[in-house]
């Protein structure tokens, strides 16, 4: 899931973006993806784009949320198979499903380079399948069952984005699926196993932090216009 500050996102399998309404969670409209990708595990966002994350395609794709044109693409480096992925501190942060080693990727969202690894640490289940970045912290969930133990869990996780240390962890009621948005507002969105959202209470409110700004290049030639997207750079989109 991803939310954009009025409209919440989900995706299916099949390439289809839903927009729900956040309050209610009532269908507000459908967006066909399939073109661009197929087999969606993960949503971003980055204050104006949508970011997809490709299981079998072994890539991601930015999107324009009002068309579903693909703005940008590139390949994962490795063989990950991204399931989370979330846009904030100025980078592109993606993890692998199930058996891609707990590690979470930090990339350059103008050109898929790696800037960094964490690795998840020993009090996080490598078996978490989503990820947020959310005041300035990273946000997992485990989905719904843990190998390790062979039990059901509902085990949400808070890890500082600098070296991947475990700052807080709860075990909820819920057994969550893969699905997790922040509402910016000290909420996360969960999808449980019972085919609902949930919004639970992090406890936290938001930082507005000061934009950590590169780098815009762009060319033209005389007499054309140019749109340059400034916003990508701000790391803090609210």
């Amino acid at each position: 899931m991803a939310f954009d500050g009025s409209v919440l996102w989900a995706a299916d399998w099949h390439g289809i973006l839903y927009k729900l309404d956040p309050s209610d969670g009532h269908l507000l409209g459908t967006l066909d993806v399939g073109t661009v990708c197929s087999s969606i595990q993960g949503l971003g966002w980055d204050g104006t784009r949508l970011w997809l994350a490709g299981g079998t395609d072994q890539a991601i794709h930015a999107i324009d949320p009002a068309t579903g044109q693909m703005i940008r693409s590139f390949s994962i480096p490795g063989t990950i198979y991204p399931s989370g992925i979330s846009f904030g501190g100025g980078v592109l942060w993606v993890m692998g499903a199930v058996g891609a080693g707990g590690t979470i990727y930090k990339l350059n969202p103008e050109d898929g380079s790696l800037l960094g690894t964490i690795t998840v640490p020993a009090g996080v289940l490598k078996y978490c399948r989503e990820l947020e970045y959310f005041n300035g912290a990273l946000w997992m969930v485990l989905n719904g069952w843990d190998w390790d133990t062979g039990s059901e869990a509902g085990w949400v996780y808070k890890l500082d984005p600098a070296d991947g240390a475990l700052l807080w962890s709860h075990n909820t009621t819920e057994v969550w699926r893969p699905g997790l948005a922040a509402n910016r507002q000290g909420g996360l969105w969960v999808t449980s196993y019972s085919t609902s959202v949930c919004l639970i209470d992090t406890g936290e409110r938001p930082v507005n932090r000061r934009p950590l700004a590169g780098s815009d290049l762009s060319a033209t030639t005389q007499g054309k216009a140019v749109t340059v997207n400034v916003l990508a750079n701000d790391s803090d989109p609210d």
